[in-house]
């Protein structure tokens, strides 16, 4: 099935594909889940474009979805790295529908923020760039978040709340960031192709929650 999918997106000139992360919970059909996971890495590896893993926590939201009534509330996190800025651009793209509202944390690492006045990142350049693309949308929020420590990273991404609609996170995070290495202890056992925070998001934590997270990879 995922060679089908890579040449299909081949064929069509595809920019981003969008690919179901089954869970695999207790159940008669765990098999048939397991199986249709082992299509993610799959496509991931051989996409000819950048891919997005959807996990859905629950079936429907409480939240009204009438055409008159539609509101879409996403929360985005971004510490730096390929596929975080490959999020970005996505969300940029989001931003510009009346009904989407959108908050943006930005992580900044410890010391980071003192180091604000020498030579810009890569990261630095894009993230203004969508503060000031997005600079005249009343719907879109940005925040820097100092952390301290991984306790710190822990408890903001923990704090999502339930009148979110969707979460939006890289695969992979900038090298810096250590988060595979710190969310490591956090997580039974780290899903390499959701990555560290998006394991966690997809985790048993979250479980009552009813919004869905999509992890993106940038293909390279």
């Amino acid at each position: 099935m995922h060679q089908d999918i890579c040449a299909l997106a081949l064929e069509k000139g595809v920019p981003f594909i969008v690919v179901q992360f089954p869970r695999c919970d207790s159940g008669a059909n765990t098999e048939i889940e397991k199986a249709a996971r082992n299509i993610v890495p799959q496509v991931i590896s051989q996409a000819p474009c950048s891919v997005g893993i959807l996990i859905h926590h629950g079936l429907t939201s409480s939240r009204p979805l009438l055409s008159e009534l539609f509101l879409y509330s996403v929360k985005v996190f971004f510490w730096g790295g390929n596929d975080d800025r490959e999020a970005l651009t996505y969300v940029v793209r989001m931003a510009r529908h009346p009904d989407v509202s959108m908050l943006v944390m930005r992580f900044l690492m410890q010391g980071e923020e003192a180091a604000k006045g020498k030579d810009l990142s890569w990261d630095d350049v894009i993230f203004k760039e969508f503060v000031r693309e997005t600079a005249g949308y009343e719907r879109v929020t940005v925040e820097q978040v100092a952390e301290q420590d991984i306790n710190d990273t822990v408890e903001v991404i923990k704090s999502i709340g339930s009148e979110c609609d969707l979460v939006m996170v890289g695969r992979v995070q900038c090298a810096e960031s250590m988060l595979e290495e710190t969310l490591g202890k956090w997580v039974e056992t780290l899903t390499l192709e959701l990555g560290a925070v998006g394991d966690m998001l997809a985790s048993s934590d979250f479980a009552n929650f009813s919004f869905s997270v999509l992890v993106v990879h940038q293909h390279t």
